[in-house]
């Protein structure tokens, strides 16, 4: 069985068994008003099975406070998802940055590599011309 998300299990409470909201909140508040009773009779069989069978309805559809409470979770959610792509963003921009800088000094090293070895070339060149030039001075 493949394991679905937080975030996916919460958008399926939120959309799944939906009711009106007038027979939600008239539930919630049944609910309420059973549960301080119960807690008045707590000691009675009868009202503890009848709260265990509440509670069992109840948690079976999703209460409106509970769908609040599904979607902060769902927003915390996706508040920490974009977070973490901001993040990874933040990390590529800057690796590209760093590369580039690194493809940049390369560039520049190798394009004053080139400058250093024509000035060389063009310094021996130079002096094998006056070497030139001062045998042929002596030879006449």
């Amino acid at each position: 069985m493949p394991k679905r998300s937080l975030k996916n299990v919460l958008i399926n409470n939120l959309t799944s068994r939906s009711r009106d909201s007038s027979q939600e909140h008239f539930e919630d508040n049944r609910h309420q008003t059973q549960t301080g009773q119960v807690s008045q009779t707590s000691h009675s069989e009868n009202s503890f099975q009848e709260s265990l069978h509440e509670n069992s309805h109840v948690s079976a559809c999703p209460t409106r406070t509970a769908k609040v409470r599904c979607l902060q979770n769902l927003t915390n959610i996706i508040r920490a998802e974009r977070s973490y792509d901001l993040d990874v963003s933040r990390d590529r921009a800057s690796q590209r940055v760093a590369t580039e800088n690194d493809e940049q000094r390369e560039r520049r090293l190798q394009d004053l590599r080139q400058r250093a070895a024509q000035r060389v070339a063009t310094e021996n060149d130079e002096q094998w011309e006056r070497r030139l030039q001062d045998l042929r001075q002596r030879a006449t």
